[in-house]
C-alpha cells in the first residue's frame, strides 16, 4: 500500500456500509518468513528510507515525510501522513551553511512510538527542504495512519491493533489488489527503491511452491531455477535479500551482460528496458551527462556504496544499433569512477 491506496480502500469499506469497529484489527504478518536480523539496518543511520526491512503488510514503506520550512527565524517541520498520535518535538534551529549538499547531516533526529524528537541545526539558506525517514515499528506505523485516516473517514475503532493470526472462519470483507509488475519494476528501477525489491525477492517463492510461505531460500531457490530453465549458469552468484543493498549479493560483469542479453529476447523485454532509468532524464541517472549527445539515449541501472560503483544497462548507438554496457567497481575509491563510466557510454554511444 502507498498512503493514497489504503486511504482509497480504507473509504471502499465505509463505502460498504462499514463505520464502527469494536473488535481489534488484527495483523497477521505469516505471508512472509523472515530470518532473525532481517529488520536490522543496512548502516548506522536507522531512521533512512533505505534501511526499511521487508514487511507482509508493508504501509507507505514505512515512512513519515517531514518538510522543513524556515518562517520568520524559526523553522516549521510538518509531518505527512498528519497523525495526531505522535507527538513532534521540535528544537531544531537555523544556522548557516555554506552549500546545502549534505543539508540533512546536522539533523538529529531520535523517535519511540508516542513522540518524534528534532534536534540540531537546519542550514536557513536552504529554503523548504524535505526527506522520508523511518521511524516507527511497522505495527505501530499501520496503527498510527489506520486511526488518523479511518477517523478522518467518519468512522470509529474501540479497539486495538495487534499482530496475530487470522481465524480460518474470518469473513473475507474486502481485498486489496498490488499494481501491476511492469509498474512495480518501474518504481524499483526508476528510485532504487531497495525495499520494494526486497518485497518482489521474496514474492519469488510463489513461483516454484505457489502454496508456500515466502522466504529468502525459497526465493532464492525459485530465481536458480529460472535461470537453469534459461540455461543461464552463474556459478558465482549469491543472493542475499534481493536488493542491491548488500555486502554479500555477488554476480560477476559478464554473466550482468549476458542476463541482459537474455532480457532482449523476452517478449517483456520493452517492459524491463522503460523501467530502467533514462540517462539525463530521470530516475537516478537524471543529473548524468545532461548536455551530452549520449542524453535521452540509454536505459541504465546504477548502484553506490562505499567502496562500489555499478552501472549496467543499454545504449542506444548513433548507428542504431543497441549495446549492453556493464560497468562494475569494487575498491576503496570506487566513488572517483564515474568519470570513466561516463565516457565509456559517450564512446559507446557514439559509434
Amino acid at each position: 500500500f502507498t498512503i493514497e491506496q489504503f486511504w482509497l480502500w480504507l473509504a471502499e469499506l465505509r463505502a460498504r456500509g462499514l463505520r464502527e469497529i469494536r473488535g481489534d484489527l488484527l495483523l497477521d504478518r505469516r505471508f512472509f518468513e523472515l530470518p532473525p536480523g532481517s529488520d536490522r539496518s543496512f548502516d548506522s543511520d536507522t531512521v533512512r528510507a533505505y534501511n526499511v526491512s521487508p514487511d507482509a503488510l508493508l504501509l507507505n514503506f514505512n515512512t513519515l515525510h517531514l518538510r522543513y520550512r524556515p518562517e520568520n527565524g524559526r523553522l516549521r517541520a510538518i509531518i505527512e501522513p498528519p497523525i495526531d498520535e505522535i507527538i513532534v518535538d521540535n528544537q531544531l534551529v537555523t544556522k548557516y551553511a555554506e552549500s546545502c549538499d549534505n543539508w540533512d547531516d546536522t539533523i538529529l533526529v531520535q523517535a519511540t512510538d508516542e513522540r518524534l524528537l528534532l534536534q540540531g541545526g537546519y542550514p536557513a539558506e536552504c529554503g523548504e527542504r524535505e526527506h522520508n525517514l523511518s521511524v516507527l515499528s511497522h505495527t505501530r506505523y499501520v496503527e498510527a495512519v489506520f486511526r488518523a485516516v479511518w477517523q478522518q473517514l467518519g468512522g470509529s475503532f474501540s479497539g486495538k491493533v495487534r499482530d496475530g493470526v487470522v481465524r480460518q472462519e474470518a469473513q473475507l470483507f474486502a481485498t486489496h489488489r498490488s499494481e501491476p509488475l511492469s509498474q512495480l519494476i518501474r518504481d524499483i528501477n526508476k528510485f532504487s527503491n531497495n525495499v520494494m525489491a526486497r518485497q518482489l525477492f521474496l514474492t519469488l517463492t510463489s513461483a516454484g511452491e505457489p502454496a508456500a510461505i515466502a522466504s529468502i531460500p525459497r526465493s532464492s531457490a525459485a530465481m536458480r531455477d529460472w535461470l537453469t530453465k534459461k540455461g543461464l549458469d552463474f556459478p558465482e552468484l549469491v543472493l542475499e535479500n534481493g536488493s542491491g543493498l548488500s555486502h554479500q549479493e555477488r554476480i560477476s560483469a559478464a554473466h550482468m551482460a549476458q542476463l541482459l542479453q537474455s532480457v532482449t529476447e523476452s517478449p517483456f523485454s520493452a517492459e524491463l528496458v522503460a523501467s530502467l532509468p533514462i540517462l539525463g532524464v530521470d530516475g537516478s541517472v537524471k543529473k548524468r551527462l545532461k548536455t551530452s549527445p549520449a542524453a535521452s539515449h540509454a536505459h541504465l541501472k546504477t548502484g553506490t556504496l562505499d567502496g562500489v560503483k555499478t552501472l549496467a544497462g543499454f545504449v542506444q548507438a548513433r548507428s542504431g544499433k543497441q549495446w549492453i554496457v556493464v560497468f562494475f567497481i569494487n575498491h576503496p575509491n570506487a566513488k572517483r569512477a564515474q568519470a570513466a563510466q561516463d565516457a565509456l557510454i559517450e564512446w559507446v554511444q557514439g559509434s
